[in-house]
């Protein structure tokens, strides 16, 4: 096949998708793309998605960028909210920032490539996480704590992976802080076993995913946030991002930009940059915010996960038993919950 035009006038049984498996499994829907996509229109793929739960009381939106040539991470961004558990909820309702503390949009660029200010950025991210859960299990307005949730929210795993990556290069750090530790299960780097908890019901999903599974959008190459978003939001909730600080083909803001900001002594005004910079992560994040809102209400009926509760996964503390017994109780529960699936 050609084309988008031939694409688009193929039929499911064409011989075409069976010379590969992930054609034969998108045989339906590859032709309903190209011909929307010629068409500039957008449709629903009539999935159902099971990666995307319809609503979670504490919803958290996690964006970073990095450099990929180093692996370094360049900027966090990060907004979250809760509702109240209810025995007979309603709809979920569009987050609305305000000025109150831990419920605005908050961004941090990484203004040295050293490994201290890499950990701050990610530090900063974890005390937001962990004050906005305390403000939730301790709201009073819950009608039963035990039965709220939480979810983190991704873009794609492309984001995920190096925020793993990243928890992993400070986990010591971490988990010497009695209030961040717990958060490490949420974000389990490769030197940590994966929570019991967590093994039926993930704690992040990755909105690109959801969004794919559901929607038809006339998009050429690839499907970035900002293109998404143009797609499916109200002209009036589409980031207003300068062409200078993100790339057309991907999720990333361009590579000159940090390296500009890192040597400062060759460019313009330091803290002028760092200011655009991060007020570019707080579009992105709200941008992913809006959007996964977006198809949480559009979708709710065809969302079939379901959020974690809402409280921190902790190492258990046994009295008596050393850290590596404790671990190994964890991992002998990880391995239950695998069993019972």
């Amino acid at each position: 096949v050609g084309p988008v035009t031939a694409l688009s006038q193929q039929s499911p049984d064409a011989p075409v998708f069976q010379t590969h498996n992930r054609l034969a499994a998108e045989r339906q829907l590859l032709p309903r793309r190209a011909a929307h996509l010629l068409a500039d229109t957008r449709d629903s793929t009539g999935r159902q998605c099971a990666s995307l739960p319809r609503y979670s009381h504490l919803s958290a939106y996690i964006f970073l960028n990095f450099d990929a040539a180093t692996g370094f991470t360049t900027g966090f961004s990060v907004y979250g909210s809760y509702r109240a558990q209810r025995n007979f909820g309603s709809e979920p309702k569009p987050y609305v920032p305000s000025d109150e503390p831990k419920q605005r949009p908050e961004a941090w660029t990484v203004e040295r490539r050293e490994m201290d200010e890499e950990f701050k950025g990610l530090q900063r991210v974890m005390y937001y996480l962990a004050d906005l859960i305390d403000k939730a299990q301790a709201d009073p307005d819950h009608e039963d704590v035990k039965k709220a949730t939480l979810q983190v929210y991704f873009w794609d795993a492309r984001q995920f992976a190096p925020f793993r990556t990243v928890v992993g290069r400070h986990l010591h750090r971490l988990l010497g802080d009695a209030r961040l530790n717990g958060l490490v299960w949420l974000f389990p780097p490769e030197e940590i076993l994966g929570h019991p908890e967590y093994a039926l019901t993930p704690a992040v999903s990755f909105v690109r995913d959801a969004i794919r599974r559901l929607e038809i959008l006339p998009i050429p190459y690839v499907q970035t946030l900002l293109a998404v978003g143009a797609a499916l939001l109200p002209e009036a909730d589409h980031p207003k991002i300068p062409p200078f600080l993100h790339e057309p083909l991907s999720d990333a803001i361009p590579q000159e930009r940090i390296y500009e900001i890192w040597e400062p002594q060759h460019h313009g005004n330091h803290q002028d940059q760092v200011a655009a910079y991060n007020q570019t992560l707080r579009n992105l994040v709200m941008t992913l915010m809006k959007v996964t809102i977006w198809v949480q209400r559009q979708y709710k009926g065809r969302l079939t996960a379901a959020a974690p509760p809402l409280e921190l996964m902790k190492l258990p503390n046994y009295r008596g038993v050393s850290v590596d017994g404790q671990l190994l109780i964890l991992h002998a529960k990880l391995e239950q919950q695998i069993e019972a699936t």
